[in-house]
């Protein structure tokens, strides 16, 4: 698969750890139109069927970011039903910092069969969408 940004592949792989399931750019959503035709589209990065959420990675420089936000913030009314979400260079960037973090730790909570070292990774992968998860999505049972 051919991404536009490297910050995508890498998303794309995280997910794909945790068996995420995820089409890349499947919609585009018009967002203006004039003159008989659209004139301003959005297309999400991803699209998470299992969340039922539309994610857009922007690792750009701040006019991008700005641009983006707009768009998005238009897809939202626009889209009521819709869920998107934005994640930006630094939420990305920190979330890959924790996962390393942990990531680290996997071999030895494998060893020992550690499920709460594999459970906050996943955590850290979910959390960046903390604020559209389905509630019965978090409640995890782990015992």
């Amino acid at each position: 698969m051919s991404f536009a940004h490297y910050s995508e592949k890498i998303f794309s792989e995280h997910l794909d750890l945790f068996n995420i399931q995820w089409i890349y750019e499947p919609t585009s959503f018009p967002l203006k139109w004039g003159s008989g035709s659209i004139k301003m589209m959005f297309t999400p990065d991803f699209y998470l069927p299992e969340l039922d959420v539309y994610v857009e990675i922007t690792t750009m420089n701040q006019n991008l970011i700005t641009k983006k936000q707009k768009k998005l913030k238009l897809a939202k009314k626009l889209y009521p039903n819709k869920n998107f979400k934005l994640i930006n260079e630094s939420q990305f960037y920190s979330f890959l910092n924790s996962d390393n973090e942990v990531v680290s730790s996997i071999p030895a909570a494998l060893a020992t069969f550690n499920s709460l070292s594999i459970l906050v990774l996943l955590i850290n992968l979910l959390s960046v969408f903390s604020d559209i998860l389905n509630p019965k999505l978090c409640n995890l049972d782990i015992g």
